[in-house]
């Protein structure tokens, strides 16, 4: 579905293998490219803040377990409120669930980082077939493509190539003449 802005063959050209004979219009696929590659900056940069929350929740549950383990002797020998040790116990608690829910920001950030890639990888596949390639060395037998057509999957081909020299013959001979028809193996010279 895009449009052709280069033609490099012509109807009797040479052409190899690999050979660019046309290119199409990418303009919207670099633009796709450049947005996708702004999005995969975007995840390092939440990957690099998750890891940091993860260091953060876990400096903070380690306070708060060491306040806690203070606070149990204390507790038993009667200096500490049942109220004070029920915070210290709740910090804990709670420390340790922001500790789980940092991991699970990371894990996030990573499967949007992947997403992001495999659109990359996509996008870079898309962008590789903006050029029509020989997929034969041989003879361009007739273009059909024209500038400014828009190229499709379907419908008829863009070039037709003869490859290495083979013709096909499709022909009418009248039964009388079949006789005159002579048939030569293309692998042996003719005189």
């Amino acid at each position: 579905g895009f449009r052709v802005v280069e033609l490099f063959a012509d109807e009797g050209s040479s052409v190899k293998k690999g050979q660019v004979l046309a290119r199409l219009v990418a303009e919207q696929l670099d633009a796709q490219v450049a947005q996708n590659e702004a999005n995969k900056a975007r995840s390092n940069a939440n990957i690099a803040q998750a890891k940091s929350q993860i260091t953060e929740a876990e400096a903070r549950k380690s306070e708060a377990d060491a306040q806690l383990a203070r606070a149990v002797p204390l507790k038993k020998s009667g200096y500490l409120s049942g109220a004070v040790y029920d915070q210290r116990e709740s910090a804990a608690r709670t420390s340790e669930a922001q500790v789980a829910a940092a991991r699970d920001g990371l894990a996030s950030a990573e499967a949007e980082k992947a997403q992001v890639e495999a659109q990359l990888r996509e996008l870079n596949w898309r962008r590789s077939n903006t050029e029509v390639k020989s997929p034969e060395d041989g003879i361009v037998s007739r273009r059909n493509a024209r500038l400014g057509a828009v190229a499709t999957a379907a419908g008829e081909p863009m070039f037709r190539i003869i490859s290495k020299g083979e013709i096909e013959l499709d022909a009418e001979v009248v039964e009388t003449e079949l006789a005159k028809v002579a048939f030569t193996d293309p692998k042996k010279p003719t005189r």
